[in-house]
Protein backbone atom coordinates (compact mmCIF):
# COMPACT_ATOMS: atom_id res chain seq x y z
CA UNK A 1 0.00 0.00 0.00
CA UNK A 2 2.77 2.41 0.85
CA UNK A 3 4.39 1.86 -2.52
CA UNK A 4 1.14 2.65 -4.36
CA UNK A 5 0.54 5.75 -2.24
CA UNK A 6 4.07 7.03 -2.86
CA UNK A 7 3.71 6.52 -6.63
CA UNK A 8 0.37 8.32 -6.51
CA UNK A 9 1.87 11.24 -4.57
CA UNK A 10 4.83 11.50 -6.94
CA UNK A 11 2.47 11.53 -9.88
CA UNK A 12 0.46 14.37 -8.34
CA UNK A 13 3.48 16.54 -7.66
CA UNK A 14 5.09 16.08 -11.09
CA UNK A 15 1.91 16.49 -13.10
CA UNK A 16 0.89 19.95 -14.15
CA UNK A 17 -2.71 20.95 -13.73
CA UNK A 18 -4.90 19.97 -16.63
CA UNK A 19 -6.24 22.77 -18.76
CA UNK A 20 -9.54 21.90 -20.33
CA UNK A 21 -9.79 22.60 -24.03
CA UNK A 22 -12.47 25.09 -24.87
CA UNK A 23 -15.16 23.95 -27.25
CA UNK A 24 -15.09 25.81 -30.58
CA UNK A 25 -17.85 28.36 -30.93
CA UNK A 26 -20.17 27.40 -33.79
CA UNK A 27 -19.90 29.83 -36.70
CA UNK A 28 -23.33 28.98 -38.09
CA UNK A 29 -25.82 31.80 -37.62
CA UNK A 30 -29.35 31.09 -36.43
CA UNK A 31 -31.92 30.79 -39.20
CA UNK A 32 -33.42 34.19 -38.44
CA UNK A 33 -29.99 35.86 -38.76
CA UNK A 34 -29.02 34.40 -42.17
CA UNK A 35 -28.66 36.97 -44.96
CA UNK A 36 -31.16 36.85 -47.79
CA UNK A 37 -30.14 35.52 -51.17
CA UNK A 38 -29.37 38.09 -53.83
CA UNK A 39 -31.45 36.26 -56.45
CA UNK A 40 -34.61 34.19 -56.56
CA UNK A 41 -36.06 32.14 -59.39
CA UNK A 42 -39.60 32.29 -60.74
CA UNK A 43 -41.30 29.82 -63.06
CA UNK A 44 -43.12 31.58 -65.90
CA UNK A 45 -45.71 29.90 -68.13
CA UNK A 46 -46.16 31.56 -71.53
CA UNK A 47 -48.08 30.65 -74.70
CA UNK A 48 -46.14 28.59 -77.24
CA UNK A 49 -45.95 31.36 -79.86
CA UNK A 50 -44.17 33.60 -77.33
CA UNK A 51 -41.89 30.72 -76.39
CA UNK A 52 -40.87 30.28 -80.03
CA UNK A 53 -40.18 34.03 -80.30
CA UNK A 54 -38.06 33.80 -77.17
CA UNK A 55 -36.19 30.83 -78.64
CA UNK A 56 -35.46 32.86 -81.81
CA UNK A 57 -34.16 35.73 -79.66
CA UNK A 58 -31.96 33.20 -77.89
CA UNK A 59 -30.36 32.19 -81.18
CA UNK A 60 -29.85 35.82 -82.23
CA UNK A 61 -28.44 37.13 -78.96
CA UNK A 62 -26.56 34.10 -77.62
CA UNK A 63 -28.22 34.54 -74.23
CA UNK A 64 -29.96 31.72 -72.38
CA UNK A 65 -33.75 31.47 -72.19
CA UNK A 66 -33.52 32.18 -68.47
CA UNK A 67 -31.51 35.37 -69.07
CA UNK A 68 -33.96 36.59 -71.73
CA UNK A 69 -37.01 35.81 -69.58
CA UNK A 70 -35.45 37.56 -66.58
CA UNK A 71 -34.61 40.59 -68.71
CA UNK A 72 -38.22 40.77 -69.93
CA UNK A 73 -39.65 40.53 -66.43
CA UNK A 74 -37.23 43.13 -65.07
CA UNK A 75 -38.01 45.58 -67.89
CA UNK A 76 -41.76 45.07 -67.37
CA UNK A 77 -41.47 45.74 -63.63
CA UNK A 78 -39.29 48.81 -64.19
CA UNK A 79 -41.73 50.22 -66.73
CA UNK A 80 -44.96 49.63 -64.80
CA UNK A 81 -44.02 49.82 -61.14
CA UNK A 82 -44.75 52.92 -59.10
CA UNK A 83 -41.46 53.11 -57.32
Amino acid sequence: MDKIESIYEKGQTTQQPKVEAQQPVPTQQPLSMKPLKAEKSVKVTIPMDYYFRLARLKECTGKTLQELAAQGVIEFIDRYSQG
